[in-house]
């Protein structure tokens, strides 16, 4: 069953490539390395794979639109591979599939997508009290502290956030934090 359930998982993604835009726009996260997002742009990628015109329905996604999702989409291609934790993962589910932020049917579409993704990636983990003793906790809560964890024990992994005292954080430990908002910022629309 599990095998099965795999090889579904592996066919359903490759149809969501059709979703990917390529712009021109030079993106300085490196080419052909794992890649991990934080929650806020996972919710945005889930919803946008699930259906684009989502985006601007979803209440968790006000601060996004279309192009981000294009944007994101591209970064997401040329990554070697994506990567789940299981603090982001519990995060998005809770915030992608609450009934106040979206209607049923979207819903359903929403969590096939995120099972489908997080099936195939590849789940990184720190352990929650390894996070909770980090000195950043307080600061960052338990899901940044265990991604800054992460990072520090893969140092090909890059995470992409739009939250700018994780990314300031992580940058200064030397760990290859990238702020989406940041990127999202030197597009041309």
């Amino acid at each position: 069953q599990g095998r099965q359930d795999q090889r579904r998982g592996r066919r359903g993604a490759g149809r969501h490539r059709s979703h990917f835009a390529r712009c021109s726009l030079s993106i300085n996260i490196p080419r052909n390395q794992p890649l991990i997002f934080d929650t806020n742009v996972a919710v945005l990628f889930y919803v946008g794979l699930a259906d684009p015109d989502l985006i601007r329905k979803h209440q968790r996604l006000d601060n996004f639109d279309l192009q981000d999702f294009k944007l994101l989409s591209e970064i997401a291609l040329n990554a070697s591979s994506l990567a789940i934790s299981p603090y982001v993962a519990a995060e998005v589910s809770n915030l992608a599939l609450d009934k106040r932020n979206i209607g049923a049917a979207a819903r359903s579409r929403i969590s096939e997508v995120m099972r489908e993704h997080i099936i195939q990636a590849a789940e990184v983990f720190a352990a929650c009290a390894t996070a909770a003793g980090e000195e950043q906790f307080g600061l960052l809560g338990m899901t940044d502290s265990a991604l800054l964890l992460i990072l520090k024990n893969d140092r090909k992994l890059n995470l992409l956030t739009d939250d700018f005292r994780l990314s300031q954080i992580g940058q200064a430990r030397k760990l290859r934090v990238f702020n989406f908002s940041h990127i999202r910022d030197q597009r041309e629309d």
